[in-house]
């Protein structure tokens, strides 16, 4: 798979930069062969995972490029010793470009990203990469004014920037004290006694707002169990529909198709009135993966991972449901 990385500018200084949360600490590191016994440490953990994650590139041809000392690197090390990814890169400084050779992150790290819309102007790039046969081209354009390495703090700052906003034109920001133990009162309270309530501009008539909503216990548990279902590790090859760009024979063998997006979109419609007819649905995505792809392949291996999840949630629900009617 290639990569071409458009850029307006290039740093070519070594840099690490450092990011951690409650259990690992990660840093990325620039390298380059430069014969010292650091950088063939970090130069060969990378040659080993590129190897590992990309089968069908000859191993030799892998050494060579990593090794090449016109070629750098950037390792992705976590925990100080531990290499879990990186790219290796070539820099076209005067054509405003980096060619990425290799890209790879162990599996249990991955993210997906890059784009395989090619836009930027070929006269710059055709010629000066590596193009073989079976390779992807994908492009990742950079904003020039964005600093990538502070991408984190960017992001607190813009955060901070429209809580201010919001705080400017809306109390919600505001903390009033509980109220005292309310057994001791024998009469009414008025709502309007209660710090804050006026504040918020409540009326007793929005208490009647939404109590003709026809919407269920049942449609409730209904949404809850999808976006469950969506942050579940094995959800990921079930989230949208199948491509059938990518995949052309898959409706010719699924005459049903099911994802997750679509039943989402079901349940926000209101299209399923019994509990029947939505497991019904949720159980073709499932059946639907095996019969495609085999129940011993990955996605069928997710299939009834999450099959699994979803039985236990149904379970749970009939059990609620049926002390609810004693």
């Amino acid at each position: 798979m290639k990569r071409i990385l458009q850029i307006q500018e290039i740093h070519g200084n070594d840099v690490e930069l450092n990011y951690s949360n409650s259990k690992d600490e990660f840093s990325f590191k620039i390298v380059e062969n430069d014969d010292s016994i650091d950088s063939l440490i970090f130069l060969t953990g990378l040659k080993n995972i590129f190897q590992r994650q990309l089968p069908k590139m000859p191993k030799e041809y892998i050494a060579k490029l990593v090794y090449d000392k016109n070629h750098c690197s950037l390792a992705i090390v976590k925990n100080n010793f531990d290499i879990i990814g990186g790219i290796t890169y070539r820099s076209f400084e005067e054509r405003s470009f980096i060619e990425i050779v290799f890209c790879a992150v162990s599996s249990s790290e991955q993210v997906k990203g890059f784009t395989k819309e090619i836009t930027f102007d070929k006269r710059l790039w055709i010629g000066y990469i590596k193009d073989y046969e079976g390779g992807t081209l994908m492009q990742c354009t950079m904003v020039p004014r964005v600093k990538y390495s502070e991408s984190k703090l960017i992001l607190t700052i813009q955060r901070q920037a429209v809580l201010n906003k919001i705080k400017s034109i809306s109390k919600s920001h505001i903390v009033y004290k509980g109220l005292v133990d309310l057994k001791k009162f024998d009469f009414p309270i008025d709502p309007y006694s209660i710090p804050g309530v006026a504040e918020s501009d409540w009326v007793h008539e929005m208490d009647f707002i939404g109590q003709s909503d026809t919407r269920t216990k049942l449609h409730t548990w209904q949404s809850n169990v999808v976006s469950e279902m969506q942050v579940n590790p094995s959800s990921w090859a079930f989230l949208q529909p199948v491509d059938t760009k990518e995949v052309p024979d898959y409706t010719t063998h699924i005459k049903n198709p099911m994802d997750l997006a679509t039943l989402e979109a079901n349940v926000e419609a209101n299209k399923y009135e019994n509990l029947e007819s939505f497991v019904s649905d949720v159980m073709l995505i499932f059946s639907n993966a095996r019969e495609y792809n085999g129940e011993s392949s990955r996605y069928g291996r997710c299939a009834t991972n999450l099959q699994r999840f979803f039985e236990q949630r149904l379970s749970d629900y009939k059990t609620k449901s049926s002390l609810n009617q004693k």
